[in-house]
């Protein structure tokens, strides 16, 4: 006996020293990890990510991990258990009985799973489900080879094939193909390129009538796949979170909501953002309601995966603290211990996701510190840690020091609830307000003044808020807003009880849900960002999820619930069938006078181009159109917006004009800064072609039967041809000394060559005219902002017009952007006022090419100096005969100037850093 306690002693004693060092070496970790987070804040903040006022953060935030830390390793085992799922133990018994019963089909291999999956579901349910993932395939089938939307090219010609190559090749810094960062989606589409592409056997994608349309269909076929299985897994959550009868509903919101249907077609971060999020999210409920342990890495690795889709998803980390905080502050039964249980688990679904990040992020195992930089350090959290850090520093402190008093405050006086209703009789005044003003033409707020005209950094924060409001109103269905107007008009009356009191989890996902959607929309408009559909795919499944909450707690009985089942599904495939093909450009019912929320974004070509190319011999035809989605499908000679005016080429003989072109140049008349809005012509050009968006169209083409949302093919008046002069006769001698930088010993006269991170710009032999040139050079595979050529000052002219030109040669230039030439204008203090881009340089090799631009100068220009770079690109670039002239006989400009305060004051004309290239770049 004293033997048995001597060995028992020994091994507690064992345990203890175990446990001891356990201890220690986490200790040891995360003091080596705050060291690291420490590090990380001090080199972001150097490199003006942050602001330089919120270096202050940097403390709260050392002391918000280290309490999350010491709660973590405080916190002994979790959540114990968990209650097995009632639903696991009647599927055993169902297997059982189905072996029984059918005895033959069980003995073959494949068709067992699928009938033996229907009986289990049961007749009813599984037939309603695969007719609606059947309705739902089908629309996403249709159509999918028939256009081309705006960013694809980018996708389809740059991003996916440097994906592949990245991983054929093992070079794995460029499988960082995107800052979203876009790989599932690309790597989804990646069947279609390694044959085709990656293989060499095509070097261009060919333009041929109904086999690119086939290259399209193929390449986008695999994230529809996807999705549709992403939607049978999202309804076997939703079962087991619910039942059946609710998963099919929910299910029918979802997978037969038009704008969810559209962002599926396209090749994008957001086509598979929606739904690896949207799992993640519940999946976290389903570990809230059961308390298994397995929903934790369930979440993580869709969360995981949703990182890699869009860099957004890392919002959900704050939605899943804040599901937390609402179940303790909703039970009156839980101790504040349970959130430090919560948070235990959290942990593990935060470091799941993070691996999951690293393994199929390859770029991760080349630079560890992306795995910060592309979630937690992304752009879409950092402006908002300024409230994230305190309010966690708060959580943290009033758990482990105050003993949950605050949050016992908030449970015990209802302030939740009081919140809620309070912000529930807000909106409804607000929704309110906006359909009255929307039934009266827009007195108050003039939504085709901002929807869609101007980027949202030109306007207020509130303007930006409430066109994201309309956004969101118009792009939903109205049996979707029926059901979320009718919560908060019950919520703002009853409270939770419409929703059954003690249904924390269908309350807890109304409120989490409600303001999840409230915090995305007013943090994207303080950060100045548009909340249109697109932008806003993370939240429409939320808005399914709560529409079939208030469904099923309104109509309580199974025989009216199953009626209603059949009516929402039909309801739900009508208003696709609405919308079709052009799903992402849906509107509802409200849009009365036919505002443009998502404007033509490359749809719409496609019809256009097939009536275009069933005209006389279109081989022949020349047209210029003013955004994507016609040039790849027109059998004629095609002109970008970028190759040039469209007046001064005398072959062009049509335009194609669509509202979103329209759009960009409004821009670029507005603030006299042609090419950053992807116009690289004169303001007299510009102003001639906004005429043309007037004209009658000899072909036109409605989205959606929306008279605002077009492409047109309008052809050109010849007499505008003749109009434009010479522009040899417009021109003076050029004011930039040395301007072909042949003067000079080891660096050309009047040029400043400046460096940036160690790259510095050359003097070469490699010229366009004489023996000398400047040479930028990045080398390697991994993006790099330049060094850059520089000029002396040149004293200019207040409201006057200039030209510069500038020629260069390109050698294997690729990364995100390529090479630009810019001039800079600067005040009278030499502060800096703007800078115009002269049209960027292509991709690849090219031979000496010339640029040209003509603009304005602003009422407060004082002094101009040209410069150029690579901003984030690789490969060389040569500059050559760079000339500033000023014009003699400027058109007058009509619109109004406007004035711009800069925001970092230059004493000296040292380098400045530009604005990316890459104008069409997605959020």
């Amino acid at each position: 006996m004293k033997d048995t306690a001597y060995q028992y002693g020994k091994y507690t004693n064992r345990i203890k020293s175990l446990f001891n060092t356990r201890v220690k070496i986490a200790l040891t970790i995360t003091g080596i990890f705050i060291l690291l987070m420490v590090f990380l804040y001090n080199y972001f903040f150097d490199q003006m990510i942050f602001g330089p006022n919120e270096k202050n953060l940097l403390i709260i935030g050392v002391l918000c991990i280290f309490f999350g830390t010491v709660q973590f390793l405080g916190t002994v085992g979790g959540l114990q258990g968990g209650s097995v799922i009632q639903n696991d133990i009647q599927e055993k018994h169902l297997n059982n009985t189905f072996q029984q019963a059918f005895p033959t089909i069980n003995r073959i291999w494949g068709v067992k799973w699928v009938v033996r999956w229907i009986y289990k579901e049961g007749w009813w349910y599984s037939g309603l489900l695969l007719i609606i993932i059947a309705t739902s395939l089908g629309f996403m089938l249709n159509h999918l080879g028939q256009f081309m939307s705006v960013d694809e090219p980018k996708w389809y010609i740059i991003r996916v094939p440097q994906l592949g190559y990245a991983l054929l090749s093992g070079n794995w810094s460029l499988t960082l193909i995107n800052d979203k960062p876009g790989l599932l989606p690309a790597a989804l589409s990646l069947g279609e390129f390694a044959i085709n592409y990656i293989s060499g056997f095509l070097i261009q994608r060919p333009l041929i009538q109904g086999s690119f349309e086939q290259n399209l269909f193929f390449w986008r076929l695999p994230v529809v796949i996807f999705n549709i299985i992403m939607l049978i897994i999202i309804y076997s959550f939703l079962r087991d979170m619910f039942n059946k009868n609710f998963a099919i509903i929910c299910i029918s919101f979802i997978a037969l909501n038009p704008i969810i249907i559209g962002i599926s077609q396209i090749v994008s971060p957001d086509a598979t953002l929606w739904s690896t999020g949207f799992a993640s999210f519940l999946a976290f409920f389903l570990y809230i309601k059961t308390n298994i342990r397995k929903y934790i890495f369930f979440s993580g690795f869709f969360l995981g995966l949703a990182l890699l889709s869009k860099y957004v998803a890392t919002i959900l980390y704050l939605v899943f603290i804040l599901v937390i905080v609402i179940e303790y502050v909703l039970d009156n039964s839980l101790k504040i211990g349970h959130i430090s249980r919560r948070m235990y688990d959290f942990y593990i679904l935060v470091g799941t996701s993070m691996v999951v990040f690293a393994i199929f992020l390859p770029a991760t195992w080349v630079d560890p510190t992306l795995i910060f930089k592309k979630t937690v350090l992304s752009g879409i959290l950092v402006p908002a840690y300024v409230i994230i850090i305190p309010g966690l520093f708060l959580l943290f402190f009033d758990i482990l020091v105050l003993k949950g008093r605050i949050l016992h405050f908030i449970r015990q006086n209802n302030l939740l609830v009081h919140f809620m209703n309070v912000l529930s009789l807000a909106t409804i005044l607000f929704i309110g307000f906006s359909l009255l003003n929307i039934f009266l033409k827009y007195p108050f707020f003039h939504l085709n003044d901002k929807i869609c005209c101007f980027n949202a950094a030109d306007l207020s924060k509130m303007d930006v808020f409430n066109t994201s409001v309309y956004a969101t109103l118009m792009t939903n269905t109205p049996l979707i807003l029926l059901m979320i107007s009718i919560f908060f008009i019950l919520q703002s009356i009853r409270g939770p009880n419409f929703l059954k009191s003690n249904d924390f989890i269908k309350i807890n996902i109304v409120y989490s849900g409600i303001i999840f959607i409230f915090i995305y929309i007013v943090g994207a408009a303080l950060g100045n960002h548009f909340t249109t559909a697109r932008y806003e795919i993370i939240l429409h499944p939320i808005f399914g999820i709560i529409s079939t909450i208030m469904v099923v707690s309104l109509i309580r009985k199974e025989d009216v619930l199953r009626l209603a089942t059949i009516l929402i599904i039909l309801l739900n495939a009508f208003f696709v069938f609405q919308s079709s093909p052009f799903y992402l450009q849906y509107d509802n019912e409200l849009n009365i006078h036919d505002a443009v929320i998502t404007d033509a974004w490359g749809f719409g070509g496609y019809e256009l181009a097939q009536q275009v190319n069933e005209l006389p011999e279109p081989q022949s035809m020349h047209i210029w159109a003013d955004r994507e989605g016609f040039k790849d499908f027109f059998k004629g000679n095609y002109y970008n917006r970028n190759s040039g005016d469209p007046f001064e080429n005398a072959d062009i003989q049509y335009l194609v004009l669509t509202n979103g072109g329209k759009k960009i140049l409004l821009k670029s008349l507005r603030i006299y800064s042609n090419n950053s809005s992807g116009f690289p012509y004169s303001i007299e050009t510009g102003n001639r072609l906004l005429k043309y968006y007037e004209r009658t169209p000899v072909l036109e083409i409605k989205i959606n039967n929306n008279s605002n949302n077009y492409v047109r093919l309008v052809k050109i008046d010849e007499t505008d041809k003749i109009l434009i002069p010479d522009r040899t006769m417009l021109l003076k001698n050029n004011l930039l000394v040395n301007p072909g930088f042949e003067s000079g010993t080891t660096n050309p006269l009047n040029w400043t060559l400046a460096a940036q991170g160690g790259n510095k710009p050359i003097w070469d032999s490699i010229s366009h005219n004489g023996s000398r040139s400047i040479r930028i050079s990045i080398p390697g595979t991994t993006d790099m902002i330049s060094g850059q050529p520089q000029s002396d000052l040149i004293i200019a002219q207040p409201l006057t017009f200039y030209q510069v030109s500038a020629w260069g040669k390109t050698q294997n230039i690729g990364g995100t952007n390529t090479p630009a030439v810019r001039v800079v204008e600067l005040d009278i203090n030499r502060n800096w006022i703007r800078q115009t881009n002269l049209p960027v340089f292509g991709r690849g090799t090219n031979n000496w090419t010339q640029k040209i631009i003509d603009i304005q100068t602003d009422q407060n220009t004082k002094y101009l100096y040209v410069y150029a770079n690579i901003w984030q690109g690789l490969g060389d670039f040569w500059l050559d005969d760079v000339e500033l002239s000023l014009k003699v006989t400027p058109t007058p400009m009509p619109t109004p100037v406007i004035t711009y305060t800069p925001l970092t004051p230059i004493q000296e004309p040292v380098a400045i850093t530009p604005a990316p290239t890459d104008v069409n770049a997605t959020p």
